[in-house]
């Protein structure tokens, strides 16, 4: 389990945390290393999706176009991947475990990234799921 005190630190730095921007240049200094990328691997998952999805159009509106990379690592419960959406990219992690993520968003009209942490479940498709986002520009 090599990631394991890192990506503990990170998930209470995401728990207790009140600077988003901060969270997730913490996510992206673990990102950075080639060997950590390879780690994962793409899973398929379209309840997730749709709860990014949804605090997505919680900040911008409906969104006309929305792709993502659901990478995996399930030793550590642990998702993040890259994001596209309508004109526009961003990122995502997210620890099962917990049913929390931090989402970024590179907002074109504000010139701003915009940082929305949320908890979602992960129930069998055709239940019920609810999230909550809170938003921070940056």
């Amino acid at each position: 389990m090599k990631y394991k005190k890192t990506l503990d630190d990170l998930k209470a730095f995401l728990q207790s945390g009140d600077n988003f921007l901060e969270i997730f240049e913490q996510f992206f200094t673990l990102t950075e290393t080639t060997d950590f990328i390879d780690h994962g691997t793409a899973k398929s998952d379209k309840v997730l999706g749709k709860i990014i999805l949804t605090v997505i159009e919680h900040v911008f509106g409906k969104v006309n176009a929305f792709e993502t990379i659901l990478i995996h690592l399930p030793e550590y419960r642990f998702y993040h991947g890259p994001i596209k959406v309508n004109d526009t990219q961003g990122s995502f992690f997210y620890f099962e475990d917990i049913s929390m993520g931090l989402v970024t968003v590179y907002d074109n009209l504000a010139e701003e990234n915009k940082f929305m942490r949320f908890t979602g479940d992960i129930v069998p498709e055709g239940t019920f799921f609810t999230t909550q986002s809170y938003k921070q520009d940056n």
